[in-house]
């Protein structure tokens, strides 16, 4: 994946989150009731910003990210 699809995905992962934070925080209203639960939204977009943020610092440095057992 390249640089400017990598920060593509980073920015509208990174708006999710804060839409999704946006609203939990705005609260339901009287009449009002959610269709989609926001808090697995946010998780899924949580998860794929630190995962595109590690795919990021592997572009900038050119090592490939592995983990702590080496593969």
């Amino acid at each position: 994946m390249s640089l400017g699809w990598t920060i593509v995905i980073i920015a509208l992962s990174a708006a999710t989150v804060a839409a999704t934070v946006y609203l939990e925080r705005r609260g339901y209203g009287r009449a009002r009731f959610r269709l989609v639960p926001l808090a697995p939204i946010q998780f899924l977009a949580l998860l794929v910003l630190l995962a595109m943020i590690g795919h990021l610092v592997s572009l900038a440095t050119g090592k490939p990210f592995i983990g702590r057992a080496g593969f």
